[in-house]
């Protein structure tokens, strides 16, 4: 009651009406400046570092989540415009087959550039010797700071679902160009191999010679 009544006591030759929706007003401004930004849950379980592969099984569903977290360059290598976070999960703790799909979560990185106007598209084009470009676009869900997009605001990441057969096309690349959010990336050999453990750590067979490069 102490910071409800020090308004009452400042503005006390106010009337109680005035009072009460002065209140409501410092209270709503409060309750928005200090909620957290929202991740959705469970991205926020794991660490981001580029190439970085990890799982965690949780005895409460019993299923293992197994995230890969890539922070590719821009053309030209350029600093990185946003992170991609891959993400599926399977029943146990080891994969009997496919997951139905994975997501990945787009996210603005440290280094991009603010002035971008930010989109809920992601493409690929993956480059493979002997065949033409193949081209795969997405439209996302999109989260502000506070879960929904208003009209105008800040889009803070972006949710995007692929299917196994997109993420086997993404296996037999040899070179894999992108852009999300409006920020355009090279996926490395670093980052393919990264994609290609990911693969195998929730089931998705790679086709012959796409094992990691060491």
């Amino acid at each position: 009651m102490g910071r409800w009544s020090g308004i009452a006591v400042r503005l006390g030759r106010l009337p109680l009406v005035t009072v009460a929706a002065l209140a409501l007003a410092v209270a709503a401004a409060l309750g928005t400046s200090a909620a957290p930004p929202q991740v959705a849950a469970p991205y926020e379980l794991f660490a981001r570092t580029d190439c970085e592969l990890k799982s965690e099984y949780s005895a409460k569903t019993k299923t293992t989540t197994v995230q890969l977290a890539l922070t590719p360059p821009g053309p030209d290598n350029s600093p990185s415009g946003a992170s991609l976070i891959l993400q599926a999960q399977y029943a146990g703790t080891e994969p009997i087959a496919p997951p139905e799909g994975i997501t990945i979560l787009a996210l603005p990185a440290i280094t991009s550039n603010p002035n971008i106007i930010r989109g809920v598209e992601l493409e690929f084009t993956i480059e493979r010797a002997g065949g033409a470009p193949v081209r795969l676009f997405y439209f996302g869900k999109a989260w502000g700071e506070y879960e929904f997009v208003p009209p105008g605001g800040e889009i803070r990441r972006v949710a995007f679902n692929l299917s196994v057969a997109e993420v086997k096309a993404l296996l037999l690349s040899e070179r894999v160009t992108g852009r999300v959010m409006n920020y355009s990336f090279v996926l490395t050999d670093k980052h393919l191999a990264a994609l290609r453990l990911f693969a195998s750590a929730i089931g998705v067979s790679g086709p012959a010679g796409t094992s990691p490069k060491r």
